[in-house]
């Protein structure tokens, strides 16, 4: 562009500063037409054109063939000059202006010298977006999209199938512990159990879970009450405390927890554990 602009002047340089003010055409070692406009008075710069008449044109023919021709637009235009940067710039950095007539080569401001989307393809969002506090960006399928932040702490983003994806009505709790069981804590309010050894899920006459070591009063829950008894019996808190201490005058055999042999030392044998118990909570 510059070598470009470079002979502009040099071609300038060698028109006449004063000609006859009548029109004439330009002929000799630059062929093409075009018209030179002079008052008779010597100007600082080769004029091309005439106001009023035909537009400044200058044609600069290749060594072989073809030519490059420029042209000033037909019509009132508004007056102004260019000044060329001081060196021949960078590679692949466009010639620019300061909107004041001073150029320069420089990379373009992508914020305020670029418009139009963007297309995915390449690399943009192919959409105008507005930026959200806590938004999450997502794709539909065509451009780019933010779901707007939610107010509420600790929901949780979730699929909604090929659809937008969506924050849950549910809150979560930010951390855990090992081994901990999340239950509802309310309506819409998840929270973590507090942990326990060796205990048992059971839940209070309200409905609100915990673990604990002993079974509650009034588990509706069954149990065999003899090994040659298919009977059951309603698990009171007795009857469950009763069941882990068992008594039976007879050989317990190694399938059912005993050692298969008869105790001399007493008419009865006493088994912990020996009997089967099923509990159906």
């Amino acid at each position: 562009m510059q070598a470009f602009l470079a002979r502009l002047l040099t071609v300038a340089a060698l028109i006449l500063l004063c000609v006859p003010a009548a029109a004439q055409t330009c002929t000799g070692a630059y062929p093409g037409s075009c018209v030179f406009q002079d008052d008779g008075v010597p100007k600082e710069f080769p004029t091309l054109g005439e106001n009023g008449g035909t537009a400044g044109s200058l044609k600069l023919v290749g060594s072989g063939t073809g030519y490059v021709l420029i042209q000033v637009p037909t019509g009132a235009i508004t007056s102004y000059e260019l000044t060329l940067p001081s060196s021949a710039g960078t590679n692949a950095y466009p010639l620019i202006t300061d909107g004041s007539g001073s150029t320069s080569w420089s990379r373009l401001a992508l914020g305020s010298a670029v418009t139009g989307q963007l297309p995915l393809a390449n690399g943009g969002t192919n959409a105008n977006l507005t930026a959200s506090a806590g938004g999450i960006f997502y794709s539909t399928g065509s451009a780019g999209a933010i779901l707007s932040g939610t107010p509420t702490a600790q929901q949780m983003l979730q699929s909604r199938s090929s659809a937008a994806p969506a924050w849950s009505t549910a809150t979560w709790p930010a951390t855990t512990t090992a081994n901990q069981l999340l239950y509802s804590s309310s309506a819409n309010a998840v929270a973590g159990l507090a942990t326990a050894n060796s205990s048992v899920l059971v839940t209070s006459g309200s409905g609100v879970p915990s673990l604990a070591t002993a079974i509650p009063a009034g588990v509706t829950a069954t149990t065999v009450s003899n090994v040659y008894d298919s009977s059951s019996q309603l698990a009171t808190d007795a009857f469950v405390q009763s069941a882990l201490l068992l008594s039976m005058s007879t050989v317990v055999g190694p399938a059912l927890g005993g050692t298969g042999e008869a105790n001399n030392a007493a008419s009865t044998t006493t088994i912990v554990g020996a009997y089967p118990t099923t509990w159906t909570c």
